[in-house]
């Protein structure tokens, strides 16, 4: 959006402020100005619109703002809002929906030509080609009001003007001499016989006002945002109107944009007012009054703002105000919907007011070690640990190619794709942790750990379900470092508070070994075939359902330190296959009870004395009394005992 030092100052008097002063105000305030340029004779300001913020799509919403910020009196033009005569010419809107109000003033009798200098200067400054004066001027006051203006020849139209849907097969030749096929979603402006416009968008050539032009219809019109965007971009067109439609536009400068287009138009191009027609209704903003509070104001930003000079602030932002002492209520302008809370009012408040003006203060800390109940910490919390395990993050796009997606789950198709290849959401995450692996790979990295907290997406009878995951993967060119890798999920779980869990080996498409860890989670390996593919290598992933993670996790707490030594003890043990180490894992915890400290796998071994089907295998228990130093005694007796509990496990043998 483009505004000029010069243009503003048909509303206030600028007197005493440099551009660069204004530019830093507005910045600080929050319409960032990215840009200033001097030209010829004045200062154009490019600046940063919020999408929430179409007011500022106008000269008019600016100098309000303007207003605010300098303590200036905004001086708004009186404009004859013409009604009288009545047009005789039928207005047709065929969906209110997509049209709510549809205006149109007829000026007969104009000379059209060249426009003067001053609104030459006014519309090439910001951007915008000089046409003709009656074009000139619905332009200049589009910029002006925010409300976007059309003008077409009266004598080339039919014997009605409709705002209807496109039908199939209409064609229009539009203005920028480009010819296009119309589809059902274009909303245009029709007579009896043919289009004449892309409603909000673009004119037709049929009906564009030329220098032979002598008699004028200028619209004025609300269509729906949704409705100009959805045709805008199936024609692959864009222009100052549909920028400010699929925005909003602001109903009340509807009447006075209108109005004051056609003050200017008798006034350069002469010519008689000869009738106002308007079809449907100004769509009703939802107003609320909320209820304002100095000391609550205050205590929310960290201020010592006077109730006088926040409400005048209040008041030049063009917000009513109804005082009964001691309540105060607040109501803001139609034009501002983003206006709803006290919160609203107090950020509007203090950005006039100078964050500059807010002393810096460090953030209260709460000395407790009660870990704060919260999904969004525990994210950031599993990512500061990931990222100390060596693990980089990733993200990726949530909207993939079904030819991508290897997951078991039925996938939710997008009803209009930007792109055929882009045309569901991701099932799962780990496809496009796959395609970073393959991206890093190309340019020569083998050694690869990512991690991706990510929603994914699937459907179900009778809808679909959002979950949030978490993927971790690891690209190798070792095979042996998935036990690197599982050692690595061990500890990041352990920090989670879930230092127990039990893996179930399972399958899925495009993994070779692959398990499942409890219900919340899985671990495999991708398969050859996949990764050969994908130009990969050894590829490990994990995947578990965070908010499953988070409901399983526990509080940390805190254990004294163990004074005493701790006894080392080997066990050399042949495994066979069919066998969970979690079957072991409890026989040693049973026989160990509160004398283990932990234990550890020391050494894998495969050869010719190890019978087929079974994994040898070394494991080193550590004992320990919390109380007391243990004897040499004490632990040979546990230890044999342990020996034996193992001994007479089926499928063990001790070695």
């Amino acid at each position: 959006m483009k505004f000029s030092f010069k243009f503003l100052e048909e509303f206030l008097n600028l007197k005493g402020i440099t551009p660069r002063q204004l530019a830093e105000k507005l910045t600080l305030a929050g319409l960032e100005v990215s840009q200033i340029e001097r030209k010829e004779g004045d200062f154009i300001f490019e600046v940063e619109v919020t999408s929430n913020r179409y007011d500022l799509l106008s000269i008019v919403g600016i100098a309000y703002e303007v207003s605010a910020l300098f303590k200036k009196k905004i001086k708004l033009p009186k404009i004859n809002l013409r009604t009288r005569p009545l047009l005789n010419l039928p207005l047709k809107i065929e969906d209110e929906g997509d049209c709510p109000l549809y205006t149109a003033r007829l000026i007969k009798g104009v000379r059209v030509g060249p426009s003067p200098d001053w609104l030459k200067y006014r519309l090439t400054n910001l951007g915008i080609n000089s046409v003709n004066n009656v074009v000139d001027i619905t332009n200049y006051c589009m910029l002006k009001w925010g409300e976007p203006l059309h003008a077409f020849d009266f004598d080339k139209i039919g014997n009605i003007i409709s705002v209807r849907r496109a039908r199939k097969g209409e064609r229009l030749l539009c203005i920028d001499n480009k010819e296009r096929e119309l589809r059902p979603e274009v909303l245009v402006i029709a007579d009896e016989n043919k289009p004449l416009a892309l409603a909000g968008v673009i004119g037709g050539q049929d009906s564009e006002v030329s220098l032979t032009t002598k008699n004028i219809l200028i619209e004025a019109a609300i269509f729906s945002p949704l409705t100009i965007r959805r045709g805008r971009r199936s024609l692959g067109i864009e222009s100052e109107s549909s920028y400010r439609f699929e925005r909003g536009v602001n109903p009340l400068n509807l009447e006075k944009a209108s109005a004051s287009a056609c003050e200017l138009i008798l006034k350069l191009a002469g010519g008689e007012f000869s009738g106002y027609k308007r079809a449907g209704k100004k769509p009703s903003a939802k107003s609320f009054w909320i209820k304002f509070d100095i000391q609550r104001l205050n205590n929310f930003l960290g201020t010592s703002i006077k109730e006088k000079q926040a409400l005048q602030i209040l008041k030049r932002l063009n917000f009513n105000l109804k005082e009964k002492p001691p309540i105060i209520l607040v109501k803001p302008p139609s034009y501002r919907q983003d206006i709803k809370f006290f919160e609203d009012l107090a950020e509007e408040v203090a950005r006039i007011w100078g964050y500059q003006n807010i002393k810096e203060a460090l953030p209260p800390i709460k000395r407790s070690l009660k870990e704060e109940a919260s999904f969004y910490k525990f994210k950031e919390k599993i990512k500061d640990k990931l990222v100390s395990l060596g693990f980089s993050e990733a993200i990726t796009f949530s909207i993939i190619s079904e030819k991508e997606n290897i997951s078991s789950y039925k996938p939710l198709f997008l009803e209009n794709p930007l792109r055929k290849e882009e045309n569901i959401l991701r099932p799962e995450i780990f496809p496009g942790l796959l395609k970073v692996f393959q991206y890093n790979v190309y340019r020569k990295e083998r050694e690869l750990e990512f991690f991706e907290i990510a929603e994914s997406f699937f459907k179900i009878e009778p809808g679909f379900k959002e979950k949030t995951k978490l993927v971790i993967g690891r690209h190798t060119q070792n095979m042996d470092n998935f036990y690197y890798f599982k050692a690595k999920l061990e500890v990041f779980l352990a920090d989670c508070g879930i230092k127990e869990f039990s893996l179930k080996e399972s399958s899925l498409p495009a993994f070779s070994n692959y398990a499942l860890i409890e219900d919340w989670g899985w671990v495999g390996v991708l398969n050859k075939e996949v990764s050969r593919r994908l130009d990969l290598e050894n590829v490990f992933i994990a995947e578990f359902d965070l908010e499953e993670l988070y409901q399983k996790r526990k509080q940390p707490y805190f254990e004294e330190i163990v004074r005493f030594p701790w006894v080392e003890r080997d066990i050399s043990l042949a495994k066979r296959k069919e066998l969970s180490f979690r079957e072991i894992e409890d026989i040693i915890k049973t026989q160990a009870g509160k004398f283990l400290k932990e234990f550890r796998v020391v050494d894998i071994y495969k050869g010719e004395k190890i019978p087929s089907g079974f994994t040898g295998f070394t494991l080193r228990i550590f004992y320990q009394h919390k109380q007391r130093t243990l004897s040499s005694e004490e632990v040979d007796k546990i230890h044999f005992q342990l020996r034996e509990a193992l001994a007479q496990k089926e499928g063990l043998i001790l070695r």
